[in-house]
């Protein structure tokens, strides 16, 4: 026996309400009508959904599992909804999921690439941005790891990873290192550090700097906002490390240098094998065009990147 997505529906409310009266009310049907339904969607899977008293519902292990697909399963159908009413209309939706990295210039970029897309984006995290890939809430994300890592993908998923950026370290103006070329992490050992929040996929790629590089940092501030990273960079209250993209800060009081020797983390990008290849290819494109075009403004930094190979894939501008 088929299951039927109504069926599916009744069952993820009663699952959330745990009580047949509430329920029906909430789905507009009479309780035996709900209890008709849910006997159903048991008999097409040939498991016990349930535990029914007199005085309670309770869900079973098979239950709990069923939950959690019937709420992926709606929110599949209303994306599928809402990517039809949209192709009727004649628009076609890129929805991006990615790390901080200037989404206002890169949604601009993307439109003029994709004048007949909407880009549609959500700004987060790159572990967050691979959930938001899983659950079909997003067609392209842009995210990076610690060094020597893959992205981990969802099935239907395909992944490229654009480049191998350097990891660098923002000191303030007025700190010891601050006149050299490049600085080994060993000489920070002493400093007092701002570091990302633990259990990030920033915090995981810093762990991974800092064991390569042999060290135990003195973690004095935690934080998540680049504000108050730059802030206690520039008042000399710690060190921090940082992206290239760094020395475009507009702040006299930072420095932004490379880490010798250098420790490089990948950037990629991760899209559904469902999107057509002729928008992936206008996708990243516009993807590394923004970034070649964030890392001119960060002194030297493109025309190393260049010169060093660490730039992947066939998608960044050939002059820049």
């Amino acid at each position: 026996m088929d299951i039927e997505f109504r069926h599916l529906k009744a069952f993820r409310v009663l699952a959330e309400e745990l009580n047949f009266t509430r329920a029906a009310a909430r789905l507009g049907v009479p309780q035996s009508g709900l209890s008709r339904q849910v006997q159903r969607l048991e008999r097409s899977l040939g498991a016990t959904l349930l535990r029914r008293s007199t005085r309670a519902v309770a869900l079973t292990p098979a239950g709990h599992a069923l939950y959690s697909h019937a709420r992926r399963a709606e929110e599949l159908a209303e994306q599928l909804r809402a990517d039809v009413v949209a192709a009727g209309q004649g628009q076609v939706q890129l929805r991006l999921a990615t790390y901080p990295i200037g989404v206002s210039e890169l949604t601009a970029r993307l439109t003029q690439a994709l004048p007949e897309v909407q880009v549609a984006t959500l700004t987060t995290t790159p572990d967050l941005a691979v959930q938001a890939l899983e659950r079909g809430e997003a067609d392209l994300a842009l995210g990076y790891g610690p060094p020597g890592t893959q992205p981990s993908l969802p099935p239907g998923a395909q992944a490229e990873i654009l480049l191998h950026e350097p990891i660098y370290v923002a000191l303030s103006a007025a700190h010891r290192c601050a006149g050299a070329d490049s600085v080994h992490l060993a000489e920070l050992a002493v400093d007092r550090w701002v570091a990302p929040p633990p259990d990030t996929v920033l915090a995981q790629v810093c762990s991974a700097v800092f064991a390569s590089a042999g060290i135990r940092p003195h973690v004095l501030h935690v934080a998540d906002s680049s504000n108050t990273v730059r802030n206690l960079v520039s008042s000399g209250q710690a060190v921090s490390l940082a992206t290239p993209l760094a020395g475009a800060w507009p702040d006299d009081n930072v420095v932004v240098l490379p880490v010798d020797p250098p420790i490089r983390r990948p950037v990629w990008a991760a899209w559904l094998r469902r999107l057509p290849a002729e928008v992936v290819d206008s996708a990243l494109g516009a993807v590394c065009a923004h970034y070649a075009q964030l890392a001119e403004r960060a002194g030297d930094y493109w025309s190393r990147a260049k010169q060093d190979g660490l730039l992947r894939g066939g998608h960044w501008p050939r002059e820049n």
